[in-house]
């Protein structure tokens, strides 16, 4: 299988767990981790406190429905980042409820939570943060 763009270098996928080019084999993972990206994740609750993720970051609540995730190493480049409202099993959320990453650099992200009225309210998410 030939692999173009981000992989040109590489020859061959031989198999799902290794990639095969002309100085030897490279992990997925290896290269996922090392070469291609970091991963920075989480699930956060209401409070601003971590109930789970990739230990790598802070969280403060700095107002109602407002959180900043600062990372503990910088990312080189602006992450890309990603969330959603979690509520550990509530059923009552609505998708109109909001979350958003308005302020993403770096170091940090600002994460919104809000009710379905437009309006700032605590909320559980989880985020995932991914650049080099």
């Amino acid at each position: 299988m030939w692999i173009d763009g981000i992989f040109s270098h590489y020859k061959f996928i031989d198999r799902i767990d290794s990639i095969r080019h002309r100085y030897g084999e490279l992990s997925i993972t290896h290269i996922l981790e090392k070469i291609m990206s970091r991963i920075i994740w989480g699930s956060v609750n209401a409070n601003g406190s971590i109930n789970s993720g990739s230990k790598d970051f802070r969280v403060e609540r700095t107002d109602t429905g407002k959180y900043v995730i600062t990372f503990n190493t910088q990312f080189s480049v602006t992450p890309a980042v990603v969330a959603t409202q979690n509520n550990f099993g509530d059923s009552g959320q609505s998708n109109m409820d909001g979350v958003s990453a308005p302020f993403v650099n770096a170091g940090y992200c600002q994460i919104n939570t809000g009710d379905n009225s437009n309006k700032f309210q605590d909320r559980s998410f989880g985020f995932i943060a991914i650049g080099s």
